[in-house]
């Protein structure tokens, strides 16, 4: 299924994208991947090519596969209807959206590509904003690094590895360093009181959860908004202490991606005030609503050890954590 995938999505690296891998260089490559092998992996397979000849994007193929994942964990290729395949070149597949993208209208990652369509938010220039502050030094990265060493097991298949000994320890320090750059060591929360074995059952807690929770994102809140409070509840019982909405989804934000960050900023500026299924619903329906404008950004996490891009690219639910945090950060005027 993953060849076949592969094949598909690299139709995106034609003609038009000049300085993107040609289908032929993925292709070469590709073959020395085995899927089923721990270290091997697509991502791993990008990482290398791109490190080895800067200047050269994975674009195309990467938001590809960000955007497929989630059906391939939880739905056999061979089910798919007809028409959300990519067995043709010029097509993307667009989640529950039935209308195929074609790659001439999809663009290498730049923040000045976000079309902002709506008329409540800027969009466009909510996400520029954040991204100005997005630098491999600022707190702001700290998200990236976090999300980086989750994922990474994740798509290499060990995340049972990260329950023991020092990969334990490092998703600990990992998930601990991250909250804490984010004010979640104030004295008001819960968290100031512990020591980083707090994070023990909880990264144990998220690395036990199946494919398909971990494959959770905005696409999914219209059909399984439940599923996702089940989520933030066991993820909340997994801290010593009640442990707050804001708590609870940054830590989900940083491992999983699967939701927003409901803190004071993100709340005033979408306009909520509790965590429920009535606000997963409307972040949902405002997905929904907006698709075609979460489709235009591509925004690659930035890498620890070289501070560059990666082709791993942030979720649509980190996407829209930066857009209205910043929305309330201006409103506050802080």
């Amino acid at each position: 299924m993953w060849e076949t995938i592969l094949k598909s999505a690299i139709a995106l690296s034609g003609p038009s994208y000049s300085s993107s891998f040609t289908r032929a260089e993925i292709l070469s490559e590709a073959q020395r991947v085995d899927p089923s092998h721990p270290s091997h992996s697509y991502s791993a397979m990008f990482q290398t090519m791109v490190a080895e000849a800067p200047g050269r994007s994975m674009a195309p193929v990467g938001k590809v596969f960000r955007r497929l994942d989630r059906s391939t964990y939880l739905l056999a290729w061979d089910a798919l209807p007809e028409r959300w395949r990519l067995g043709r070149d010029q097509k993307l597949f667009a989640g529950t959206d039935e209308s195929p993208v074609s790659s001439d209208e999809i663009r290498p990652h730049s923040p000045s590509f976000v079309r902002d369509r709506s008329s409540a938010v800027d969009f466009r220039a909510n996400l520029s904003t954040f991204l100005e502050k997005r630098s491999p030094g600022d707190r702001y990265a700290s998200f990236d690094y976090c999300f980086n060493h989750f994922q990474c097991a994740r798509e290499e298949g060990r995340l049972d590895q990260l329950n023991h000994g020092d990969e334990l320890l490092s998703s600990c320090l990992h998930l601990g360093f991250y909250l804490s750059s984010w004010g979640l060591m104030r004295g008001s929360g819960g968290l100031m009181k512990q020591s980083i074995r707090e994070m023990i059952p909880v990264v144990r807690s998220l690395v036990a959860e199946p494919p398909p929770i971990w494959a959770l994102d905005l696409p999914d809140y219209a059909s399984n908004s439940g599923e996702v409070m089940d989520l933030i509840r066991r993820t909340r019982q997994a801290f010593s202490f009640g442990a707050s909405d804001t708590l609870v989804t940054k830590t989900l934000l940083g491992v999983m991606g699967c939701v927003p960050a409901f803190d004071r900023f993100f709340r005033d500026g979408f306009g909520v005030s509790t965590l429920g299924r009535g606000s997963l619903a409307r972040i949902g329906r405002y997905f929904d609503e907006n698709r075609a404008l979460f489709d235009d950004v591509w925004l690659p996490t930035l890498d620890f050890a070289t501070g560059e891009e990666t082709t791993r690219f942030y979720t649509d639910a980190k996407v829209m954590d930066m857009v209205f945090f910043q929305e309330g950060l201006s409103r506050s005027g802080e």
